[in-house]
């Protein structure tokens, strides 16, 4: 019998309600990327180097509204579950899907940390919810020295 694999991270498709999906998770995640100008993901990643065996982090919708506590204009995260350079490549674009409170963001690939621009009066919690929502997990860090004790 043939294994179907997900459309989104590539793993066996198991007993989810779509054939196409391994989860719920990267059928959002397919969908908000299918959606918009950022549909090219799936194109840089067959063509891009996997560095881990794609595994989706279990969204677990977290409460991320402390984050706007922190009014400092960068800000650091920790993102787990990144495992090709199409995973960079999206994270990079956070200032097109959410250009109201995003600058820009830049990833570290070698120690998982993203630094992201925030516009003045940015929302950071929908930045979290936005990477959460893309698959990932993010941890809103101090330093980059703090950042390393994720790895």
């Amino acid at each position: 019998m043939e294994t179907t694999l997900c459309l989104h991270c590539g793993q066996p498709t198991g007993g989810f309600l779509d054939p196409q999906f391994c989860c719920v998770g990267c059928q959002a995640v397919f969908g908000i990327l299918k959606s918009g100008p950022l549909f090219q993901y799936y194109q840089i990643r067959a063509k891009g180097v996997c560095f881990t065996a794609p595994s989706p982090v279990k969204n677990e919708h977290r409460d991320y509204s402390f984050w706007n506590l922190n009014d400092c204009p960068q800000i650091r995260i920790y993102i787990e579950g990144i495992h090709c350079t199409a995973c960079v490549w999206l994270l990079e674009r956070l200032s097109i899907v959410i250009p109201d409170d995003v600058l820009g963001s830049t990833l570290n690939l070698g120690q998982n940390l993203l630094r992201v621009e925030v516009k003045s009066g940015g929302d950071r919690a929908r930045i979290a919810t936005t990477i959460e929502a893309f698959g990932y997990r993010p941890v809103l860090v101090e330093s980059e020295e703090e950042g390393q004790g994720y790895l």
